[in-house]
Parts: structure tokens; sequence; C-alpha cells
């Protein structure tokens, strides 16, 4: 009777360190990497600010970066470090393991850094601003396509490039973040800011963009602004060419430039959708004050030129 009791009790415990058995083995093979390739699989992965471990499991899992969320969340919890993730902009890939990952976000990217791309700036000057700061390579922004956000922004179906939309801001990015997500954060803050004001507008929502890119470049105050927003597309209807000296091709072509020369603040597209009616034609920067000097005809747009430019 007790030999029958042992032996029961034997092949109990034994039934459980099989199963416990094949339970951890089956854990550890959850924690292991999706692909044991690591060639080309690299992706970035955004951690945003304030997210929980179920959500960051759950973007993982999405992304074909870990085997399990269950396990990932588990392996977390006994870690220590489900609630410590730090925020960022991570490269990540499917044959890293899934302890490594959760240390990587442990560990965290690295300092954020601070970047303001102030109003006027091209794509150049944005994408070497970006490298200057160690945010990216040089040439990672200027390279990316329009074609490739198109699905995810309806104001880019339109655009030839980038150009106008990287709206100028103050943003802090991580070190050697991905180009796509750096474009990414600029378009979103586009479409939050900027995007509202222009499709209340009549005219041509590209084209309006290219027109405050002119008057961005062209003009620094905000009362000329209005002015000289009315005389572009006053010379725009009666067909004259925009001569405007911060697009050179405008004195060799009518109508606007093919693509934005610049990404406009908030203020030059405000001016560009509202346009102030005057009885100016003409008008010239004050190479002293910066005030735009405005002439209704050609006679004293010369006159203007021989007094505050030949001085």
């Amino acid at each position: 009777m007790n030999f029958t009791l042992n032996q029961r009790h034997f092949s109990i415990i034994y039934g459980a360190i099989i199963l416990i058995s094949l339970l951890l083995a089956y854990f550890l093979f959850l924690l292991k990497p999706v692909s044991l390739s690591d060639g080309g699989l690299e992706q970035s992965f955004i951690v945003e600010r304030g997210e929980n471990f179920f959500s960051v499991s759950a973007k993982l899992r999405d992304a074909g970066l870990i085997r399990s969320k269950a396990a990932f969340r588990i392996y977390s919890i006994f870690s220590l470090a489900a609630l410590n993730f730090k925020a960022g902009d991570y490269v990540l890939s499917p044959a890293i393991s899934t302890p490594k990952i959760i240390a990587k976000l442990f560990r965290g990217p690295g300092a954020d850094i601070e970047v303001t791309i102030i109003e006027g700036s091209n794509l150049k000057e944005i994408d070497r601003k970006l490298r200057d700061s160690g945010v990216i390579l040089s040439g990672a922004i200027e390279s990316l396509k329009s074609e490739y956000f198109q699905e995810d922004f309806e104001f880019l179906r339109d655009a030839k490039s980038l150009e106008g939309f990287l709206f100028p801001d103050t943003y802090r990015f991580y070190k050697d973040s991905s180009a796509e997500n750096i474009a990414r954060r600029f378009l979103e803050n586009f479409n939050k800011k900027a995007w509202p004001m222009i499709i209340q507008n009549e005219l041509a929502s590209y084209e309006l963009l290219i027109l405050a890119s002119l008057i961005e470049k062209e003009v620094p105050f905000h009362a000329d602004r209005l002015i000289v927003s009315g005389i572009l597309r006053k010379r725009l209807a009666i067909g004259m060419a925009l001569q405007v000296d911060s697009a050179p091709e405008t004195y060799q072509r009518q109508g606007l430039p093919r693509e934005p020369i610049a990404n406009p603040g908030l203020d030059a597209i405000f001016t560009a959708a509202n346009p102030r009616s005057s009885p100016y034609l003409y008008y010239i920067s004050d190479p002293k004050t910066k005030k735009t000097i405005f002439a209704e005809n050609f006679e004293q747009h010369k006159e203007n030129k021989w007094l505050y430019l030949k001085r």
C-alpha cells in the first residue's frame, strides 16, 4: 500500500517535472529571435513617452520583432524592466532575442537632442541641421521620396518632394533616429498646424504652399506679407511673371515655381491664404530696414529702386 502510494507520488512529481520542463522549454523558445538571419532586417521602433509595457509588447509583436507578447511581458516583469522602458527611437531587428530587446528598452536610446528648424529653411538646410546635431547621417532626409508617405498624408498627393512640408518648429529627436520617423514627425506637425489653414482656401493646396514659401523667403513682416500676397496673386491673374528674387526661375517663366522653395511657417501660410487687396503691382525691400516699399506702376517702381537700392 505504501509502495503504491509512493509510486503514485513519484509519477505525479515526475509528470510535473516533465510538464514544467516542457513549459520552460517553450517559454525559452518564445524568447528566441524571430529570425536567425540578421541581414537587412533592422527597423525603427518608437516607444512613446508614457507608453506602458502592454502597449510596447503589442507593437513589437505586430512589427514581427518578438514571438510572443505574453513571454515578453513575463520576462519584463521578472527582470524588473517592465515599468522602466525609456521613450525614444530604437533600431531593432527580428534577429535580436526578446531579453536583448528588453535590455535595450531598459537602457534607453540615450539623451534626446533639441533641434529648432527656422521658418524658410529648405530641405537641404534641414538635412544639414539634423546631421550637424547628430540625429541623422548626411542626406538621409533629403533622399526621402514624398511618394513613400502619400498613403498616410493626403496633402502629399500632388507633391514633387517633401520640400515645403517639413514644418518649422522645435523638435526633440534621438541620436541616430531613422530618417523615416523624423520625416513623419515633421509631417504630423504640418498636418496638425498648417494643413487645416491650407485646405480652407480657394487656391489649390500645393499652389498655396508654394506661394507661402515665396512669401516666407521674400518678406519678413506680417503686414507687408499680406500686401505682397495680394500682389503675387494679382500678377498670376494677369499672366505677369512673378519676378520673386528668392526664386530666379520666376523671372524666366510665368506662374508659380514647380514646388515650394523652402518650408514656410504659419505666418507665411496665413498671409498666402489671406491676400490683402491694394493698388500696388510692384515692390522692393529696403536693404536697411527690411521693410517693403510698394509702387502702383513701373515708373514708381524704378524711382523706388533708385531711392532705396542705389544709395
